[in-house]
């Protein structure tokens, strides 16, 4: 009998030392490294910094590419030929499109003191390609 209550107490002891602590979590800087995974940005900017976008077409086609903000008109963009896009609001969503149907669109993206460089390449096959770049209000970058 007093082997089973020393048993009990030694347990509880036991327990209580090793009760679970309440911890708060700690929110992530909006600029914090991302770990990869489904809907993670490819990249990052500092959304307090004026943004650069700069597109490359690194296709034979003529792309299409606005924002959907209309802070500018639609316009084209060679083959082969660049663009820069400034002074938009946060998110900004770009929409790249080819102005033939039925091809679809690869997007590459560089961030270098944010400026975000995107080569626009065609992609192979069927499936659903690239056309839209995010850029969320705290500077993460999503391409769909």
């Amino acid at each position: 009998m007093k082997l089973r209550i020393l048993a009990i107490v030694a347990l509880l002891s036991v327990m209580g030392a090793t009760a679970p602590k309440l911890v708060q979590a700690q929110d992530a800087a909006p600029n914090a490294p991302q770990q990869p995974g489904f809907w993670q940005p490819v990249a990052l900017v500092n959304p307090t910094q004026p943004i650069q976008i700069q597109l490359i077409n690194r296709t034979s086609l003529v792309l299409d590419y606005a924002l959907t903000t209309n802070e500018a008109p639609p316009r084209q963009l060679q083959p082969g030929g660049s663009a820069a896009l400034t002074k938009f609001a946060l998110p900004a969503f770009l929409l790249i499109s080819p102005t033939q149907t039925q091809i679809s669109l690869q997007f590459n993206v560089k961030v270098t003191k944010n400026m975000i460089a995107v080569e626009i390449r065609q992609a192979g096959g069927a499936t659903p390609g690239d056309s839209t770049l995010n850029i969320n209000q705290g500077g993460g970058i999503y391409i769909y």
